[in-house]
């Protein structure tokens, strides 16, 4: 049963929300409005991509058919494996979650370990992957955006 959540209690918006409580929801659903992955459910596939070098799994938990404006993907580079030179033309946020990698642009080079966040501005010339022998792991959010290969 749906409860009604006044503007106060959702965004500070003049408007009401109707809510239905999370217990109601089962543990994976495809709700028109909410789209719930458990783990069971992630598998990621080898990707063929053209933008990676080596070995590298995905996993897309949102993407074209559940939202026209976002993507969030799980990326596991295996063993030094990278993706190309490329650019976005919207801002990319990375977020490691295993592993021992590297972000790069033209000018300068971070590690990503566990929990670091990256925030790469649209149209910046980058780089990430797995350092040598190592592998990583990252979640990737991208807004609808055109991904180019910039060697």
């Amino acid at each position: 049963m749906a409860r009604r959540v006044s503007a106060f209690e959702s965004d500070g918006l003049d408007r009401e929300w109707n809510i239905h409580p999370w217990s109601s929801l089962p543990d994976a659903c495809d709700h028109p409005r909410v789209r719930v992955v458990t783990p069971e459910m992630r598998k990621p596939t080898r990707s063929v991509a053209d933008i990676f070098s080596g070995d590298v799994d995905s996993f897309t938990a949102v993407g074209g058919e559940h939202s026209t404006d976002l993507r969030l993907s799980e990326i596991h580079f295996k063993s030094g494996a990278r993706n190309r030179w490329h650019t976005h033309t919207t801002d990319q946020i990375l977020l490691c979650t295993d592993g021992d990698g590297l972000i790069a642009t033209e000018t300068e080079q971070h590690d990503l370990t566990p929990g670091v966040i990256v925030l790469i501005p649209k149209n910046t010339r980058h780089w990430h992957g797995a350092k040598p022998g190592k592998n990583m792991t990252h979640w990737a959010i991208l807004g609808r955006a055109d991904t180019r290969i910039a060697d």
